[in-house]
């Protein structure tokens, strides 16, 4: 997903933003499937539809707090007011400083959730190294 966003902000081309959109759905794609299984695997399967019901609402209240909150405010504070007699209506903004201090944000949530991955791995490596041994 961070690779996908640093596509994003320095997008110059048609293909270049295509390539971007494309690895971040397919980054979000593939996070929502493993979102089941990892909810089985970390707290059990008794509690399955309360914790991914957590997962759905963090992802959720996320999503609305970095494309409501945040990228609103961003391009507001980089666009200027359409001129009379422009096509459009509202602010306009032109560059990739309209959104790139959000794909910043974006990437840095995304490397602080990548190291919180790790930090899960470590933790549940020696439970999973102790239950291959039991099955071997």
């Amino acid at each position: 997903m961070a690779l996908s966003h640093a596509l994003l902000i320095g997008a110059r081309s048609a293909l270049s933003l295509y390539l971007g959109v494309c690895l971040c759905g397919l980054a979000y794609g593939a996070l929502w499937t493993l979102v089941p299984t990892l909810s089985v695997e970390l707290y059990g399967l008794r509690h399955f539809a309360a914790t991914y019901g957590v997962f759905s609402i963090a992802a959720t209240a996320a999503s609305l707090l970095y494309s409501t909150e945040l990228a609103t405010k961003v391009f507001d504070a980089h666009a200027t007011a359409a001129r009379e007699g422009d096509e459009g209506e509202g602010p306009q903004c032109d560059g990739d400083a309209c959104f790139r201090l959000t794909h910043v944000v974006v990437i840095a949530g995304c490397v602080a959730g990548a190291i919180g991955a790790a930090l899960l791995t470590l933790r549940t490596r020696e439970f999973y190294m102790n239950t291959l041994a039991k099955i071997e």
